[in-house]
């Protein structure tokens, strides 16, 4: 008698710890499974993120191909670099290299450009300075096509004012200016459309 009443009770206390076990083996499977969804989402938005800000990026950069003070193909490749934190990128770190270089050197070129248009065609800094000058407020005031003619009235109100040349050398030095400034200009603009081409295939 008593030792059927003890099995009975040892019956149901096992079994209370097998329901308290499941119920705990269930909860740490739920616990998991929702842990890595979670981390799954977090890591997916942490991406779209990145692509965002890469995106912002690169739309300063080509507005920085136009505008002097903005160093277009410096903050273009920073797209790059934002792009190797997303999951499962394909840019590799040869790539980030080379258009490194290449932001660097055309930044530089561009700096170089005008400055020699304008001494080749008898300019001088009054009209390297006019002509950038001249970009800007055509941009700011007249847009778009102030990028053409701002450049090229900058470098010859600076000639013919500033420096006091005769009209036909302040129009020569203005046509040099403005050849030094759309050379670089696109010359920036190639390469930052081919990394905004390279930073949406290796997504």
């Amino acid at each position: 008698m008593l030792f059927g009443v003890f099995y009975l009770h040892l019956d149901r206390i096992l079994l209370q710890i097998y329901e308290i076990y499941s119920t705990m083996q269930y909860k740490v499977l739920y616990f998991k499974k929702s842990t890595i969804i979670g981390l799954f989402a977090y890591i997916r938005a942490m991406d779209l993120l990145f692509v965002v800000l890469g995106s912002l990026l690169l739309i300063v950069g080509i507005v920085g191909c136009f505008v002097p003070v903005i160093p277009g193909p410096i903050i273009a490749y920073f797209a790059l670099l934002v792009l190797k934190f997303t999951d499962g990128n394909e840019l590799s770190n040869r790539w980030l290299w080379i258009f490194g270089a290449l932001a660097i050197t055309v930044s530089l070129i561009d700096n170089i450009i005008p400055v020699y248009a304008t001494k080749k065609y008898g300019g001088s800094r009054a009209g390297v300075i006019g002509t950038f000058v001249g970009l800007v407020i055509g941009l700011l005031f007249f847009p778009p096509f102030g990028f053409i003619f701002g450049p090229f009235l900058g470098a010859f109100a600076a000639e013919l004012y500033i420096q006091k040349s005769e009209i036909k050398l302040a129009l020569r030095a203005a046509y040099g200016s403005l050849i030094g400034v759309l050379t670089g200009s696109f010359l920036k603009l190639a390469l930052v459309l081919w990394m905004s081409y390279i930073f949406y295939i290796a997504l």
